[in-house]
């Protein structure tokens, strides 16, 4: 029997699988019904699961969900109306449209939706995880650790926006929650929607604007948030307008002052915007420096494990890392909310299991597709293509050729980084692919940066931190003499947000090796197949993706494809042994429930 995670209604819609003490699935609605974020209730991610897991509501024996619904109703409620009537309007949606009073409400209708998702009555109980402690268990769980101090920072929950957890074995303790408006996660939204830029969705693009900035704003913006002692901090309500009307009125004419008007959306970027970005950014470094270190002293644990949204901040990873007294900081794949769904069926099998750890989980358990699906689709769309014996020495000898290669292998990605097996890749050695890439085939800005994939035990030459970073968390320093190496994955201060591949890796880590023996170069750029959209999934996503962006050669399995109207000639036969053809993970019956066993791999809709 397993145990179903879901996540609905509010931003990063997901649902995720565990039987028998592993993972099966995690799916993001996103990926199915190609909305950025989907708020909506997951019925694609479900159908899917319907389809290739041959899931039931029969085979479901409890439902995770990482809210409680009444203590968030009741929460809300008290906001609103501890302050009323000035905070009236935090009822409304557009106060905040990714998650209001209407969502929480909808909660409510999670069991109805589900009987008619997975197709009959419900009979498994509704386990209800307090948001942050999905968080924590989506954080430690991923983790080979077997005790480990928590640290939680999002934009809120149920009842906090900080919280500070210890795991122990399966189990997981909370040491303390603060204030929900006092929220390093709001208070990065806000800024980021004064610098013109979507809520929730463009939080990245701050953090990216921010290596371009210089440290003028600095010492204003630190006195927007007090440090308290014991690990606290607190907001200066004074600069602020989120706590009485949301995203209406995010911020104070007192703000304003301080620190400039808003720039509205396709304004030019000034020097001011870069600042305060910056600024921002390095407000965040210090207040969750100053709130690790306190979970350090209270734990005395010599790791961290860090969840929630405020954890995709790879470069505030790295300070913690640096700074605040940890041996090893360790954060999965989809810290943020995305990771809910998983992060509270681990928690509840961990329950059942009384006392056993569920066996960490990989990055990669989205829907997998089998060679005859990929090459279906191909021959539909009518791309040129051929079977490769060796798709990872082609993809390199391309890349080596100045190629932009999309390269799509076995299951997706779980969270928001392309890890290699729904990525874009190139040679980090030309200095106009970064431009190419943003402005020809990604479509955005020109000053968004790229990460590197480097193989693990390779990293130190040409890295100055010795941080393990297989999930992209962390933005580490080139190494000053290998800079003009690698342009093209060198953000303006240095850094580069660094992805390690070692031996345990699959398709992208032969890639490396054959880049490697190619050109002396054991790292190449890596970034998220897609264009304006969620990252691709089905491999209709790849092929349609591909044939609109200009990207110079599709692996897709093991096929080569070429851009439509291209000369067939571009895929010469790369030679070299075959290599064994990867197992679609919902054909392996070791891995199944027995419901699951007789379904076979069809194309999900």
């Amino acid at each position: 029997m397993a145990i179903l995670g879901i996540n609905a209604y509010a931003h990063d819609a997901s649902v995720a699988v565990v039987e028998g003490g592993r993972a099966l699935a995690s799916f993001e609605e996103e990926r199915f019904d190609r909305v950025p974020k989907s708020a909506s209730f997951p019925a694609g991610s479900l159908a899917v699961l319907r389809e290739r897991l041959g899931l039931a509501a029969d085979d479901v024996e409890a439902i995770a969900f990482p809210w409680q619904r009444l203590r968030l109703i009741r929460t809300v409620a008290g906001l609103v109306f501890g302050g009323f009537p000035p905070r009236a309007g935090l009822l409304l949606p557009s106060a905040n449209p990714h998650m209001h009073f209407g969502t929480a409400m909808r909660f409510l209708r999670l069991e109805a939706a589900l009987a008619d998702a997975l197709g009959s009555a419900l009979r498994a109980p509704v386990l209800e995880v307090e948001h942050h402690l999905a968080h924590a268990a989506s954080a430690y769980l991923h983790s080979p650790f077997d005790s480990a101090a928590i640290l939680v920072m999002d934009g809120f929950g149920d009842r906090c926006s900080t919280s500070l957890h210890h795991g122990r074995g399966p189990e997981i303790r909370t040491l303390e929650r603060n204030r929900l408006f006092d929220s390093l996660g709001i208070l990065y939204a806000v800024v980021t929607r004064h610098l013109g830029f979507r809520t929730v969705l463009d939080e990245g693009r701050t953090m990216a604007l921010a290596a371009l900035g210089s440290d003028a704003l600095v010492p204003a913006f630190r006195e927007l948030v007090e440090l308290l002692p014991h690990g606290g901090y607190r907001l200066d309500r004074a600069f602020f307008g989120f706590h009485r009307a949301g995203e209406r009125r995010p911020v104070s004419p007192r703000f304003e002052r301080r620190f400039g008007p808003p720039r509205h959306p396709g304004e030019p970027l000034l020097p001011r915007h870069l600042d305060l970005a910056r600024a921002l950014q390095r407000t965040l470094e210090v207040v969750a420096l100053h709130v690790a270190r306190e979970l350090r002293r209270r734990t005395g644990e010599r790791r961290l494990c860090l969840g929630g949204g405020v954890a995709l901040n790879c470069v505030a990873n790295t300070v913690l890392a640096e700074a605040a007294g940890f041996d090893e900081v360790f954060v999965c794949p989809a810290p943020g909310d995305s990771g809910l769904a998983l992060g509270a069926a681990l928690l509840a099998e961990a329950r059942r299991r009384g006392g056993r750890r569920p066996e960490p989980p990989g990055p990669f358990l989205g829907p997998d597709y089998s060679e005859a699906e990929l090459g279906a689709a191909l021959r539909a769309a009518g791309l040129p293509h051929r079977r490769s014996a060796d798709p990872a020495r082609a993809a390199a000898r391309a890349l080596a050729r100045g190629q932009v290669v999309a390269f799509f292998h076995g299951r997706a990605e779980t969270g928001p980084r392309a890890l290699g097996h729904r990525s874009l890749l190139a040679d980090p050695r030309d200095p106009g692919v970064a431009d190419r890439l943003n402005l020809d085939i990604k479509r955005r800005e020109p000053w968004r940066p790229f990460a590197p994939a480097v193989l693990a035990e390779h990293a130190p030459a040409w890295f100055l931190s010795p941080v393990s970073s297989p999930f992209m968390s962390f933005a580490v320093p080139v190494r000053p003499e290998c800079r003009k190496q690698i342009p093209a994955v060198v953000a303006a201060d240095g850094s580069a947000r660094l992805q390690t591949v070692d031996r345990s890796a699959g398709g992208l880590r032969r890639l490396l090796e054959h880049f490697h023996r190619e050109t002396g170069l054991p790292l190449v750029l890596n970034t998220s197949f897609n264009v304006r959209e969620p990252t691709v999934c089905t491999p209709e996503d790849a092929i349609r993706t591909f044939a609109r962006s200009g990207i110079d050669l599709l692996c897709l399995g093991p096929y080569l494809a070429a851009p439509p109207d291209s000369d067939p000639a571009v895929l010469g036969d790369p030679g070299g042994a075959a290599s064994p053809s990867l197992r679609n993970f919902f054909q392996s019956p070791s891995r199944l429930s027995p419901s699951a066993r007789a379904v076979s791999a069809r194309r999900p809709p």
